[in-house]
C-alpha cells in the first residue's frame, strides 16, 4: 500500500471504541476482508494533515460529521490486501497483526475493530484462530497490574482513573483523534446494578459436546409437565458445547486440584483426590482450607523432587445441585428402591439450572437420567407483570393476603386459594 504514488510511511489504523481501558490490552485490529477501505487524509488541521487514515469506505460520510472534516480518499482496496500485515501498538509500542473477521461490518464505528481477546468472548475467539495469546493486565479488583507496561496505569481502576490514564497517554502522544461522550448499552451485574469487567481468566471446563446427544435421545422417556417443557430444556442442553465449572469464591465445595510451583502443571489424578476424600471424611471440605499443603498432598508426591500448592477454585454451585441425586438416589440402593427419582419440581428458569445440571451429570456418569418425571411450574408475577423478587422489592407476602398488613386489607385464605386456582 505504501507503494502507491502520494502515498507516504506514515499511515494509521483508525479505530473507535467505548472501553478504552481495554486499549492496553490490544492484540490485533480486526477487518472484513470482503469490504472495501479508502486511505484517507484530512484537508485541514483539525487532525494531523501529513497522515494517512484506513478506514472503510462507507464510513466515509460518517466520519467526516463526527470529525468536523474533509476527509480526501487517496486510495481504496479491499480487506483481504491487509490480512497479515501488521501495525505498531500505540501504548506498547510491540508489533501487532490484522486479522480476518468476517463478522466486522460498515454500520458503526471505521470498519476495523480493537481486539482484546483478554476483555471479551468475540475478541478471545477471533484471537484464537490466529494463535495470538491472550493478554490480560487487569486483577480481579478491576486493577491494572504491572504486566500493563506503562507505569502510569499500573494500580489504577479501569473504569475510573484508569480509563482516564489511557486518555490522557494517548493525547500525549498524538494517537487520539477524537474523544466525546457516547450513550451505549453496557453489561450490569443483575445483583449489584454494578458494571462488569470482562477478564479471561484459567478456569475448568466439561466437555458438554460429548455427551449432549446421549442426553437428548435420554430425555425421551422423560415425561414433561407441561410438555412444552421438553422443547426448553432440549435447546438449552444442545446449545452448550462446554460447561465452567469452576468459580472463585471465598467459599463453596473446593476443586481438589494442586499445580506444580514451577510450571503450573496441574496435579489432578485418582490417588490425588483419593486422599482428599479421605480428609474430607475427618475434616470437611473445609480441611482444603483449613490443613497446609503438605498435609493435603498424597504420601507419593511428597518427595518426587517437585514442590507443589493447592488451588484456590470452587466448584461451581450448579455442579454441586446437578449431582445432588448421587446421594440421595445411591443410598436407596441398598433398600433395593429405585436408582431414579420419580419426580423433579422446580420453576422454568431451571431447565438451564438444575434440571439441566443433574440431567448432564447423570448421563455422563451413569448414561441414564436422574428423573423420570419433570413438572415447570411459573413464577408469581406483580401487577406490572415483572417477577416477584426480593431485590426489586416487590414481593407481596401470602399472609398479608389472608391477614392484612399495614395499610393493606385483609382477604382471607379463600380469596388466596381463589386467585392462586384461577391463575
Amino acid at each position: 500500500l505504501n507503494s502507491q504514488e502520494g502515498l507516504k510511511d506514515n499511515l494509521y489504523i483508525l479505530i473507535w471504541t467505548t472501553t478504552p481501558w481495554t486499549l492496553p490490552a490490544n492484540q490485533a485490529v480486526a477487518i472484513n476482508p470482503n469490504i472495501e477501505y479508502s486511505i484517507v487524509c484530512p484537508n485541514n488541521d483539525i487532525l494531523t494533515i501529513q497522515n494517512n487514515y484506513i478506514i472503510a469506505t462507507k464510513r466515509l460520510d460518517a466520519l467526516q460529521k463526527i470529525l468536523g472534516t474533509e476527509l480526501n480518499v487517496k486510495f481504496t482496496f479491499k480487506g483481504q490486501q491487509l490480512i497479515g500485515t501488521t501495525y505498531i501498538h500505540p501504548i506498547s509500542e510491540k508489533q501487532c497483526k490484522i486479522i480476518d473477521a468476517s463478522h466486522i461490518t460498515e454500520e458503526s464505528g471505521t470498519g476495523l475493530v480493537h481486539t482484546a481477546p483478554g476483555h471479551g468472548m468475540e475478541d478471545y475467539e477471533a484471537c484464537k484462530k490466529f494463535d495470538i495469546p491472550t493478554f490480560c493486565p487487569v486483577d480481579e479488583y478491576g486493577i491494572f497490574t504491572s504486566e500493563v507496561g506503562e507505569s502510569t496505569f499500573e494500580g489504577k481502576s479501569v473504569l475510573t482513573d484508569g480509563t482516564l490514564a489511557v486518555i490522557e497517554y494517548l493525547k500525549k502522544r498524538n494517537s487520539l483523534i477524537k474523544e466525546e461522550k457516547f450513550k451505549h448499552k453496557y453489561p450490569y451485574d443483575w445483583r449489584t446494578k454494578k458494571p462488569i469487567i470482562l477478564r479471561a481468566t484459567p478456569q475448568w471446563f466439561a466437555n458438554v459436546e460429548a455427551i449432549k446427544q446421549r442426553a437428548i435421545e435420554l430425555l425421551e422417556d422423560v415425561k414433561m409437565v407441561p410438555k412444552s417443557a421438553r422443547y426448553r430444556l432440549e435447546q438449552f442442553t444442545l446449545s452448550r458445547s462446554e460447561w465452567c465449572i469452576s468459580r472463585q469464591r471465598s467459599w463453596g465445595v473446593p476443586i481438589p486440584v494442586f499445580y506444580e510451583s514451577e510450571t503450573d502443571v496441574p496435579l489432578l489424578t485418582d490417588s490425588s483426590v483419593e486422599h482428599i476424600i479421605e480428609i474430607f471424611k475427618k475434616h470437611g471440605s473445609d480441611g482444603w482450607w483449613k490443613l497446609d499443603d503438605q498435609e493435603l498432598l498424597a504420601s507419593e508426591y511428597k518427595n518426587n523432587g517437585k514442590t507443589y500448592r493447592k488451588g484456590n477454585d470452587t466448584m461451581d454451585v450448579w455442579f454441586d445441585s446437578g449431582v445432588s441425586w448421587t446421594f440421595i438416589l445411591e443410598q436407596t440402593k441398598k433398600k433395593d428402591f429405585k436408582t431414579i427419582a420419580d419426580l423433579y419440581l422446580e420453576g422454568s428458569d431451571q431447565h438451564r439450572g438444575w434440571f439441566q445440571s443433574s440431567l448432564l451429570t447423570s448421563v455422563a456418569i451413569n448414561d441414564k437420567v436422574p428423573y423420570s418425571t419433570l413438572i415447570t411450574h411459573g413464577f408469581v408475577m406483580d401487577e406490572q407483570g415483572q417477577k416477584m423478587s426480593k431485590s426489586l422489592g416487590n414481593v407481596i407476602n401470602p399472609s398479608t393476603v389472608i391477614k392484612g398488613g399495614k395499610n393493606e386489607p385483609a382477604y382471607g385464605v379463600d380469596v388466596l386459594r381463589l386467585w392462586v386456582a384461577s391463575s
